[in-house]
């Protein structure tokens, strides 16, 4: 089985560096004492997952308390009940990010370099940790009773291995109906899991319009702004609103406003399109994410 990808939000983690890049406070030569040099213990399914149940705002609590990715993963990992596949999923994206792989001495004022200091601090794992927590996260994919304990790790590979469109849209409603923002991504990408003309698509489909090159990056932007407005934590302290100071020098005290500072007058028209997927989430229509006659 493939599974379409993409960071959790692109305009906050852009592609990924190769992976010989060295990883800001992550780029040591070796595992620190009690690194992760296995399947970490935490990540190992649980001998008898519980029955997961939705929705999942104390996983998306307890994300947007977390001050060390590393400790959050294996906290969460053995606890698939609470959707942790998802936000550790989140985490390793996050902490993707190519500003990471620079030296610190690059980062050009103060605001900047602090910001730089917060993310490193807070994805405190080693290339090496970073890397078995990916290869663990895909190895419980096919687990089938840590995938019936977490609800939204379940309901994303079902969206991939739906055979047909009725199978697709039952499945896309239950996701919808989380309200979760982690489930934003998978969302939009929908239409690629359909057969026919709109899974060759190139681009996303929302609210009857086909988003392809610049203008899927202006989708990608609205849903970061839709992801805030659904929970997630989009403070100062944020790492989304950190990696935009760090990465692009838009630093503000919120996401929203880093993102007007870099977008200038087509804000506007992003924030518009980030609360429409908003209205469509709370409404669960699925016909607004998924693409007509495929």
């Amino acid at each position: 089985m493939t599974i379409l990808w993409r960071a959790a939000s692109p305009v906050l983690a852009p592609a990924p560096t190769p992976e010989s890049a060295a990883h800001g406070a992550g780029s040591r030569a070796s595992a620190a004492p009690g690194a992760i040099t296995g399947v970490p213990h935490a990540l190992a399914p649980p001998a008898a997952a519980p029955q997961a149940t939705l929705p999942t705002r104390d996983m998306l609590a307890k994300f947007n308390r977390s001050q060390s990715y590393r400790a959050f993963i294996y906290e969460v990992g053995g606890h698939p009940a609470m959707g942790g596949s998802e936000y550790i999923g989140r985490a390793l994206a996050y902490c993707k990010t190519p500003v990471l792989a620079k030296p610190r001495a690059d980062m050009p004022d103060a605001r900047r370099a602090a910001a730089y200091d917060a993310l490193a601090a807070r994805c405190d794992m080693t290339n090496e940790e970073r890397d078995h927590a990916f290869g663990c996260r895909l190895v419980f994919s096919n687990i089938s009773k840590y995938r019936e304990g977490d609800a939204l790790m379940d309901l994303v590979l079902k969206m991939h291995e739906a055979p047909e469109r009725a199978t697709v849209r039952a499945l896309l409603q239950q996701m919808i109906a989380t309200r979760d923002p982690a489930i934003l991504t998978t969302v939009l990408m929908a239409n690629r899991l359909l057969p026919g003309e709109a899974s060759a698509h190139d681009g996303e489909y929302f609210a009857g319009k086909w988003y392809d090159g610049a203008e899927a990056v202006k989708l990608y932007q609205a849903q970061s702004l839709a992801e805030c407005e659904l929970g997630l934590d989009c403070g100062a302290q944020s790492t989304g609103t950190l990696t935009l100071c760090a990465s692009r020098g838009w630093c503000a005290d919120k996401r929203a406003e880093a993102l007007r500072i870099g977008l200038g007058k087509n804000f506007d028209e992003v924030a518009k399109l980030g609360h429409a997927i908003v209205v469509a989430v709370l409404a669960t229509d699925v016909d607004a994410f998924l693409a007509p006659g495929a």
